[in-house]
């Protein structure tokens, strides 16, 4: 302590204190917050500030609490730079209200005293904003047994301060007028937070044929509301007509497959067997080549190689909407020529039944034995003639009595003249000359 006196011997009664620190003490930073008085903020508001220090500032990080009661809005996070710093608050996150702004600097020994700030948040409520809504499928067959998936894409500004209520109204195809929809990660809900609202449902079998309208809402606690709305098209029947030219094969052959559809909308067309040579499932298309006759004419087609074992084999036709949703499926079948239960194969291309291959053995064995029979019945006849003309024909050869006038020159024998003269008869029999 320090006092002085004047000349009239008064003692001074100020007090002058003194601290003393040693040569390597280290001083804290300071920080300071750009404050201003009554200060209200909404929407995203940037905190800055300046923090200094005789060495250097490692550090500024900031906390922000409620106003009066303390609670921790923010915990202690570094914010950007360090002799000057600043930190994002986007104030939709919290409720209005009066909150302190904190800020804390560190040189790597110490932390500075903590500067402070009071600011009031006021918010207009925005409300939600429907961002995307999707159902699948968005076409199917009325009675067709399916599960729709339903999601709509939702965003509220004010959240998580906020609360969101998504719903669907599926009063139109015979479903509930409120269906809720969440976004926790459970059931048809992929992920939770992601902003996505999910619900599933089971259209029951007596939905009329049409286009029909779904309702989506979602609301906020403040009153805050967006709708959309998504139609679908809901058919009676589809018509298919499907060809498979030739149906009846030998493995290694070519056949093509036409599938002739009358549907509104955009389809895709798969084939699928495991006789096809190159792919189990094939696109069949209507773009005027690989089989495909004429471009556009709602004719899909493909000409493939079948390569598999004998018998009956099974296509799978299975028509997609434009979500990849399937609408429509049946089977199909292709024969395959070869050895099997109850057929022959004779050759590399024909497949004959048993009871033709029996018929014509009978039929072969049947003609064998009627030559048989002439053969024999002619060399006997034959024998019979050797011994004299005057032996009876037999009915079973061929006699041929030729009566002409012979000219000379005009008839042979074996390759050799008769010896006859002109005008005399004669007799030709099974190659014999007699000349009378």
């Amino acid at each position: 302590m320090f006092e002085a006196k004047d000349d009239s011997g008064i003692w001074s009664s100020d007090t002058l204190k003194v601290t003393v620190r040693s040569s390597d003490y280290n001083f804290p930073p300071e920080v300071k917050i750009a404050c201003g008085s009554d200060q209200t903020l909404s929407g995203r508001y940037v905190i800055r500030g300046t923090a200094s220090d005789e060495d250097r500032v490692i550090k500024v990080e900031v906390s922000i609490r409620s106003d009066p009661d303390g609670l921790s809005v923010l915990e202690w996070i570094e914010a950007n730079g360090e002799e000057e710093w600043d930190l994002e608050w986007d104030t939709r996150h919290v409720e209005d209200g009066s909150y302190i702004i904190q800020a804390r600097a560190f040189d790597g020994n110490a932390y500075s005293d903590i500067a402070t700030c009071p600011v009031t948040v006021s918010n207009p409520n925005t409300g939600p904003i429907i961002i995307d809504i999707s159902v699948t499928p968005m076409s199917f067959v009325t009675g067709q047994d399916l599960f729709m998936l339903i999601t709509a894409t939702v965003e509220d500004p004010d959240l998580p301060a906020d609360e969101l209520s998504v719903s669907i109204d599926l009063s139109n195809i015979n479903g509930p007028p409120v269906l809720e929809m969440f976004d926790d990660g459970e059931g048809p809900d992929s992920e939770e937070g992601d902003g996505i609202y999910s619900t599933g449902f089971e259209p029951p079998s007596n939905v009329d044929p049409g286009i029909h309208r779904l309702f989506f809402e979602a609301k906020d606690l403040d009153g805050g509301i967006d709708q959309a709305f998504i139609d679908i098209n809901v058919m009676a029947d589809i018509s298919v007509q499907v060809r498979i030219t030739p149906r009846d094969v030998s493995s290694g052959d070519e056949t093509l497959i036409e599938v002739d559809v009358d549907v509104p909308m955009d389809v895709t067309i798969t084939a699928t067997s495991n006789v096809f040579r190159s792919n189990r499932t094939i696109p069949l298309m209507d773009h005027g080549m690989d089989g495909d006759k004429v471009l556009g004419d709602s004719i899909f087609s493909r000409d493939v190689v079948i390569d598999g074992d004998p018998g009956s084999h099974s296509i799978t036709i299975t028509i997609m909407d434009d979500k990849n949703a399937v609408i429509h499926r049946h089977e199909e079948t292709v024969r395959i020529a070869g050895s099997t239960a109850g057929s022959v194969d004779i050759g590399p291309s024909f497949g004959i039944s048993i009871p033709v291959v029996i018929a014509g053995l009978v039929i072969l064995f049947l003609t064998m034995a009627i030559l048989g029979v002439m053969f024999l019945v002619r060399k006997k006849d034959e024998k019979r003639y050797q011994s004299g003309w005057e032996t009876p024909v037999s009915p079973h050869m061929v006699v041929e009595v030729v009566e002409e006038e012979v000219l000379e020159g005009e008839l042979t024998i074996h390759g050799q003249m008769p010896d006859v003269t002109e005008g005399s008869q004669t007799s030709y029999q099974e190659g014999v000359f007699d000349p009378e």
